[in-house]
């Protein structure tokens, strides 16, 4: 089972887990820092290693994936590009909470608390539903990916209106599809059919062939199955009479972390943004209501698992 802060850590965690657990518990700790021992107590383990007959075999098996964990703490601070809030001192010894502002601090925290937190049954906190937030900090980031000029809006459950005033939505900013008429929400019922975010690049013409991508998003870490539910040529045929010029680009967004040898295989088709490639981009400026909400959310979320910052 995954690591989740309700149920804690398995006895074989992979390296990812072990990275996220380690960030947690500088989290819980009052010096905000915790070296490879306060992780291996925390996890249960240190005595073993010291009673152990064996005590070689163990340690290298447990030196192995401590390393393997700082190994993915290091990509995390190279990846965040400056947004990560968290700095490993003496390589895979002690890593320690470094906040570098509000922004970057907050902005990580979510997409970590939201991957291991258990985002069906405690996804509410502070009033604030935290997969439909992650829903607009995808959209946001999505822009601030694409540049100055791009627009995006959030097509999923959490837009207003429903499907079918999305898909209007959709039409009217796209500019170059049209819809099936009649559309079929009385006898399917489709939610969101999957796609959660769209985002843009427009050109002053309002003439068709713009680069688009048309993002799903998940919270929590059972995200892998979902990586080829959206089609974007399944999506366009089921309410599209005519096409967009260019196909757009099919996008996966999750809060969770995806190891460096893992990316390409989780990556393809879509293009991915995990976590690092989330904070990267996540850029609040002039999005303070949005930011206001992801603060409050993450410490409500951190509270109920007692962990205050």
């Amino acid at each position: 089972m995954s690591y989740k802060l309700h149920s804690g850590i398995n006895r074989e965690p992979n390296q990812n887990e072990l990275a996220d657990f380690w960030e947690v518990e500088c989290l819980k700790r009052t010096d905000r820092s915790a070296s490879v021992l306060d992780v291996r107590k925390a996890r249960g383990i240190a005595d073993d290693i010291q009673e152990t007959d064996d005590d070689d075999v163990v340690d290298i098996k447990f030196e192995e994936v401590d390393q393997s964990a700082a190994e993915e703490l290091t990509r995390r601070i190279k990846g965040c590009n400056g947004r990560y809030p968290f700095n490993l001192k003496s390589p895979g010894h002690n890593l320690v909470f470094t906040p570098l502002n509000d922004q970057a601090e907050f902005g990580y925290l979510f997409l970590l608390i939201a991957t291991r937190s258990n985002m069906r049954d405690n996804k509410v906190h502070d009033g604030i539903d935290g997969t439909l937030l992650f829903e607009e900090v995808c959209a946001l980031v999505l822009r601030r990916f694409l540049g100055q000029r791009s627009k995006s809006f959030v097509f999923g459950t959490g837009s207003d209106g429903g499907f079918v005033a999305s898909l209007e939505k959709l039409r009217s900013e796209l500019r170059e599809i049209t819809l099936h008429p009649p559309l079929a929400s009385d006898t399917y019922p489709p939610q969101d059919d999957k796609l959660d975010v769209v985002a843009w690049i427009p050109f002053t013409d309002e003439l068709p062939s713009k680069l688009m991508c048309f993002a799903q998003s998940k919270t929590g870490t059972g995200w892998q199955k979902y990586t080829t539910q959206l089609t974007i040529e399944g999506f366009a045929t089921r309410w599209f009479s005519r096409q967009p010029a260019i196909k757009a680009i099919p996008t996966f967004m999750i809060t969770d972390s995806v190891i460096a040898g893992d990316f390409h295989h989780r990556a393809a088709p879509n293009l991915l943004f995990d976590r690092c490639r989330m904070a990267e981009y996540m850029d609040f400026s002039g999005e303070e209501e949005l930011f206001s909400r992801v603060i409050k959310w993450t410490k409500a979320a951190l509270l109920h698992h007692k962990i205050s910052v």
